[in-house]
């Protein structure tokens, strides 16, 4: 796996899905941390993707949020990244490269965490999601945005820039979920 590959904010949040594993005590670094790192930001991408497909991001959120909560804790452990996970990651390049871009982003993960079969995509598609959806909300979302690939590590921010040009607020970080144990 390249991670120079991957734009900045997918680095960032890769990294952010391992804290959370990490400060969870849980084993493995699932595609549901990710999942949740993507969403926790409200004017993330991809957020801003699944509003566009429809979907209630907060709701998605919550719903993973809840699910990360059941998972098992692990003590005196070290957290690797899961199976699961790195399928993610090996689909997302493929996606990448199929859509013609040279860096694996955001948009990319989460189609990817839609597509590969595990927590995430139980999420999703709990939630009303799939990656047919999301397709067309990437598509969409880089139509209104001028953004036609993603050709530097940080291509998101053309992302950002246009909504704050169109007026949006500045990004508002949600603050971590609390465990219950």
């Amino acid at each position: 796996m390249a991670f120079e590959r991957f734009t900045t904010l997918a680095q960032e949040a890769l990294a952010a899905a391992q804290g959370r594993a990490v400060r969870s005590e849980h084993g493995q670094i699932s595609p549901l941390h990710l999942l949740v790192t993507l969403l926790e930001d409200d004017d993330s991408v991809a957020a801003s993707i699944l509003r566009k497909a429809g979907r209630d991001d907060r709701r998605i959120l919550t719903v993973a949020e809840a699910e990360l909560n059941r998972m098992p804790v692990v003590k005196g452990g070290s957290t690797q990244g899961g199976t699961a996970l790195q399928q993610v990651l090996a689909d997302s390049e493929r996606t990448a490269q199929t859509m013609g871009d040279q860096y694996v982003s955001c948009e990319h993960l989460l189609l990817s965490l839609a597509g590969v079969d595990g927590d995430a995509k139980k999420v999703l598609v709990d939630c009303g999601t799939d990656a047919t959806q999301i397709r067309a909300a990437i598509a969409a979302v880089r139509k209104s945005s001028g953004v036609e690939n993603v050709t530097d590590p940080g291509a998101e921010g053309n992302y950002e820039a246009s909504r704050q040009v169109r007026g949006r607020s500045q990004s508002k970080r949600r603050p971590p979920a609390r465990s219950i144990r």
